[in-house]
């Protein structure tokens, strides 16, 4: 395994952890208020960033999935773009909502990115 497969390994290990962390605030953040919408995509991002994490895990140990990792990161990243923006239309958000949102974005631009570095390099050789 080369270096940029380690690379993309250790961000979903560590994006398993901080997805499932996420989860647990998220829900807790719903059950004290059940009816904000917003905090709903909060733990969607949660789980988006759980289910990139695990899939790209799995995947990375064969480095020729690099390319299916970084069709699946950008479709998660996309989408939790869009639920960011839905997020930042609140007017009644917590601090811990937009720290989990921020760190969900970045950990699966962080998949996304080491996963297109990847593919870039494998197709040079």
């Amino acid at each position: 395994m080369n270096t940029l497969a380690r690379k993309i390994k250790l961000t979903s290990l560590i994006s398993i952890f901080v997805g499932l962390f996420s989860i647990v605030g998220s829900v807790a953040m719903i059950l004290i208020a059940p009816t904000k919408v917003h905090l709903y995509a909060c733990l969607l991002e949660a789980v988006l960033l759980s289910y990139t994490a695990i899939f790209s895990a799995r995947m990375i140990n064969r480095p020729s999935n690099a390319q299916k990792i970084m069709n699946t990161s950008s479709v998660m990243a996309l989408v939790c773009f869009i639920a960011m923006a839905f997020l930042m239309m609140a007017r009644d958000r917590l601090l811990l909502e937009l720290i989990i949102s921020a760190v969900c974005m970045a950990l699966i631009m962080g998949i996304f990115v080491s996963a297109r570095r990847l593919t870039l390099a494998l197709r040079k050789k």
